[in-house]
């Protein structure tokens, strides 16, 4: 029966999410940016997709972090693909992290000289920080950032003695993750376990994280998702107008929209200086079955944990 349950994942997860990265991209093009050829793309093979890229870099090295989600075992692990800087691979992608629980997000914040991986981890029911021990592939033992929470796409951002953390209460699953953006602060000196101090709870339908804070034309913005059709139908980038301990505010700029005959879908945004990175779904097979695949997945996916033992 596992056999059966395992040969269906891989005819219906055929691997339809797709990481791109783009060289350096002006403010006024990225609303059309996923009709631009980039300058990588990566692809999973059948039974995976590969979601949520993000470009960092420490002392000379850079690497692209991404989710890779393996349909068997219903969760996802994190690889990094070190990159030359021509964003050209060095070496193959490789496994940095895998937990008995679902990881994605895999955002990386430095602070005091110290790289951490802070993915999404709310199956474990806290927000982890892994220290960085070489960069791009090793990681240390995670340190508690915030325990008994349900809290997805978390970013982090430093702003003269603090750290906020803005993140969202993780919903029902798809479009009720969406409602809202929940603004933490802590002192510089305490991070990464705080205490942290609650902030702002601003209900939207800019809430999720779309990937981290990015400054263009000395204005901070937010890439947030818009989830509103269909989970990860596309991005809106917002600005950042107030940034505090007393409050946050933002405002809606423009969206990324994949409406094209290859894709239909975008979910993450990463911008730096030097490239942006994200991923798209291809139509593919599920321009004729539409979000049924993720219903029948979710299906046997539970089957298949039926039969096996528990994970945790």
């Amino acid at each position: 029966m596992q056999r059966i349950v395992h040969r269906l994942l891989d005819v219906i997860y055929p691997g339809l999410w797709e990481i791109r990265i783009h060289l350096h991209v002006p403010l006024e093009r990225l609303p059309s940016l996923v009709n631009e050829s980039p300058v990588l793309a990566l692809r999973g093979e059948s039974g995976t997709y590969l979601a949520d890229p993000m470009v960092f870099q420490f002392e000379g090295r850079q690497a692209l972090f991404y989710e890779k989600f393996l349909a068997r075992s219903g969760k996802g692990v994190l690889l990094a693909q070190e990159l030359s800087s021509t964003f050209d691979p060095l070496g193959p992608p490789r496994l940095v992290l895998s937990e008995p629980w679902h990881l994605s997000f895999p955002f990386v914040f430095k602070l005091n000289g110290v790289q951490y991986l802070i993915p999404e981890s709310y199956q474990r029911r806290a927000v982890l920080a892994y220290p960085c021990l070489e960069f791009p592939f090793r990681w240390g033992e995670p340190l508690e950032v915030m325990a008994d929470c349900d809290l997805v796409d978390s970013t982090f951002y430093e702003q003269d003695d603090g750290v906020f953390m803005l993140t969202s209460p993780r919903g029902g699953g798809g479009a009720d993750d969406r409602g809202a953006i929940v603004v933490f602060h802590t002192h510089t000196a305490l991070f990464p376990q705080g205490p942290w101090q609650p902030v702002a709870v601003v209900g939207s339908v800019l809430g999720r994280n779309a990937g981290p804070l990015f400054w263009r034309d000395g204005r901070l913005f937010r890439p947030t998702q818009n989830s509103q059709d269909s989970y990860g139908r596309a991005v809106v980038v917002a600005e950042v107008v107030r940034l505090e301990t007393s409050g946050y505010r933002e405002i809606a700029r423009f969206e990324l929209t994949p409406d094209d005959a290859d894709a239909s879908h975008l979910h993450t945004l990463h911008v730096t200086d030097d490239c942006t990175a994200i991923d798209i779904r291809q139509r593919g097979l599920t321009r004729a079955i539409g979000w049924n695949w993720i219903r029948i997945l979710t299906l046997l996916s539970r089957l298949r944990r039926s039969l096996e033992p528990s994970q945790f």
